[in-house]
């Protein structure tokens, strides 16, 4: 950033950046909380502070096994570190996983194709409603969606950037941020990184990149945080907390059917509501705002990048474009065979359609001539 300020070019950059942190603060002092679900993360998050167990969500003292424990043990710590357990301390966990994921977001951007299309990507992704609304309230999935786009976006930049000897730390920031995305939501934590890099290395049937990651020792930055929070897990509720974990929380959301397991009843469980395939379609404007007045556009432009991509004359930025895309949609079309569905659940993707509009500008608007 200090290079940047100090880069006549990119001062109006750094300024506009300074803009978007100032604007991210903006409601977070709200002394309430917002029903219905901020009452119930700053309680959970509470009673891991109080009970000084960061292990297993509780609430009302009652196990609560619908997600792990990792963004209730950031609120906890923020209320430990500020001594105060008020909706702005906790909310203040939110806003920075907001700003990271838009930093990641720069990120990309920037490494991609410059300073001014990284902060369009920025801009972009703080406009759409969802995503503000998600980065100001006390809830969880903003940690998916920041955890998700890190790992994307180190995946991305192994793919497309890193140089000789890099790999190896690339990698481990991709599966310790894997990592994180599972601590925060279990396997649906990590569903958006599967399906986008999975896709991507199908589809390109490039198989040497599914070697380097799998045969790296920085697989174990993902293996060792989860194998050891797992076992505790197991320690505090055996086999009945580990079948809500991998069992109710994956396929009974998916299905919105609840599989009971003898000796186990949990009264907190909540399996979502049920809602029709098209809902994501339906929400899109609700989700993105006015980024789907350029969405269109920048799909259509980008046909003849995604046909070539696909072919013998394939270039990196076909590539790019390739991985955005999927970034983009291939979630939100598998989720929409889900039997319940939230638009919080494709949050990760909009950081994906967020940086792909903010190419399409990129590309379009007038550049200076300094």
């Amino acid at each position: 950033m200090c290079r940047i300020a100090r880069n006549p070019e990119t001062r109006p950059v750094a300024v506009a950046l300074l803009c978007v942190v100032l604007t991210m603060l903006i409601n977070v002092s709200h002394p309430y909380l917002w029903g219905p679900d901020e009452p119930r993360e700053a309680e959970i998050a509470r009673e891991a502070l109080t009970g000084r167990d960061f292990v297993t969500p509780h609430l009302c003292g009652l196990p609560f096994l619908e997600k792990p424990p990792l963004y209730y043990d950031m609120v906890a710590a923020s209320f430990a570190l500020t001594g105060r357990t008020t909706p702005p301390v906790a909310r203040g966990v939110s806003v920075l996983l907001g700003c990271i994921m838009l930093s990641a977001v720069f990120f990309f951007g920037r490494i991609w194709g410059g300073n001014r299309r990284g902060l369009l990507a920025v801009l972009v992704l703080e406009s759409m409603p969802q995503f503000y609304r998600y980065s100001h309230w006390i809830l969880l999935d903003i940690g998916v969606g920041t955890f998700c786009t890190l790992a994307l976006v180190a995946f991305a930049y192994l793919v497309f950037w890193a140089k000789d000897g890099q790999d190896r730390l690339v990698l481990f920031l991709f599966y310790m941020t894997t990592a994180c995305a599972f601590l925060t939501k279990g396997v649906v934590g990590i569903f958006h990184i599967l399906v986008i890099v999975g896709a991507f290395i199908i589809l390109k049937r490039d198989w040497g990149i599914l070697r380097r990651m799998l045969s790296s020792l920085s697989l174990l930055a993902f293996l060792v945080p989860v194998g050891i929070w797992i076992y505790f897990y197991y320690r505090e509720g055996g086999i009945c907390y580990l079948h809500e974990l991998f069992i109710n929380d994956v396929f009974g959301r998916f299905l919105r059917v609840r599989f009971e397991l003898n000796g186990c009843h949990f009264y907190n469980t909540d399996l979502g509501n049920r809602a029709s395939w098209y809902f994501y379609m339906q929400r899109i404007s609700d989700m993105v705002g006015f980024a789907l007045l350029f969405l269109p556009f920048t799909i259509w432009d980008g046909r003849k990048r995604l046909v070539k991509t696909l072919s013998a004359t394939a270039d990196r930025e076909s590539d790019i474009f390739l991985f955005l895309i999927i970034w983009a949609f291939l979630p939100g079309i598998l989720l929409s065979f889900s039997s319940i569905k939230e638009v919080s659940y494709v949050l990760p993707s909009y950081a994906g359609i967020a940086i792909m509009i903010g190419g399409w500008l990129d590309e379009r608007l007038p550049h200076g001539s300094g």
